[in-house]
């Protein structure tokens, strides 16, 4: 049985997932409601993007003289922002303005905005669904907050919050929680694999303890399956995060054979974090260094055996 399972992990294609790029939101937005924007408008709505992105790069590499330059030429363009695009076009600009906090080392007001922003998104989204991904973005810009100045307590709750969000449609807003449900599935599973592949990478940078962030993870999946039936349509990732738990059970290599097509599609790091809890048990794993193909496939997830 062991043998079966070991050649079913050299299957696993390891993806990330990329949110319907290289389209920006922005354009999906423009285009939802473009009967409704004057052609002026739309004009310069693109205008401003091009200088939002712009202003975004210029952040990213460094070059905050630049990046503030390109913003301030931004302010005066708000007169763009009008329905029914109005609260969309707020958050992106909430989501630039926290991102400018964030490199500027003002965590607090990054924070701030970006929960201005995923508010506004909320808003949009009622009108325009996929809007609900920038939700899903901007959470995972708080968890990255969280991770860079090691508060543990908040980003659990972070990464739990937004899980939850897209997986069973829970919200602290009552009237927000039907958002989640109104996406396609398909953006719901991609946008799930986005977030926990890249929290568990800020939160591996933070604590610099693979074990640990490992853990961390587990506590968190352990909470939403003790909270959540199997049940919806994300039933493939609860068995795969159910399997994390299994790996103690005398039974474990069957459920893994079982329900191996769930584990294979799930989000990269949590397959990693499968693989590796079971390296951890067995006590001789010299076949598995032996084995060349098996291995280099582990190291495609920064695993060494």
């Amino acid at each position: 049985m062991e043998t079966i399972i070991l050649d079913k992990i050299k299957t696993v294609e390891f993806r990330e997932y990329e949110v319907k790029k290289p389209r920006h939101i922005f354009e999906n937005l423009i285009e939802e409601f473009r009967k409704d924007i004057p052609e002026d408008i739309q004009a310069g709505l693109f205008y401003y993007m091009n200088l939002s992105e712009k202003s975004l790069s210029a952040f990213r590499t460094g070059n905050t003289t630049l990046g503030n330059y390109l913003y301030s030429k931004m302010q005066s363009m708000n007169t763009y922002f009008i329905e029914p695009i109005h609260q969309g076009m707020i958050s992106l600009d909430y989501a630039l303005l926290a991102y400018k906090n964030y490199v500027e080392n003002d965590f607090v007001l990054a924070e701030e905005n970006i929960d201005r922003a995923i508010e506004s998104a909320l808003v949009q989204s009622n009108t325009f669904p996929y809007f609900a991904i920038i939700i899903g973005e901007q959470s995972l810009n708080k968890i990255r907050i969280f991770a860079r100045t090691q508060n543990e307590e908040r980003y659990k709750t972070e990464v739990m919050k937004i899980l939850a969000f897209f997986m069973f449609n829970q919200h602290e807003n009552e009237s927000c929680k039907n958002l989640a449900e109104d996406l396609p599935l398909i953006d719901k599973q991609g946008m799930l694999k986005h977030i926990i592949n890249n929290s568990y990478i800020a939160i591996l940078k933070s604590s610099q303890d693979e074990k640990k962030t490992r853990l961390i993870f587990q506590q968190i999946f352990n909470t939403l399956l003790k909270q959540n039936e199997f049940s919806g349509d994300q039933e493939n990732l609860l068995i795969a995060m159910r399997c994390i738990d299994k790996i103690e059970d005398e039974d474990f290599l069957d459920y893994l054979n079982e329900n191996f097509s769930h584990i294979k599609s799930s989000p990269q790091k949590l397959v990693k974090i499968i693989v590796e809890n079971y390296l951890d048990k067995i006590s001789n794993n010299q076949q598995l260094v032996n084995d060349e193909e098996f291995t280099k496939k582990l190291k495609t997830l920064g695993i060494t055996i």
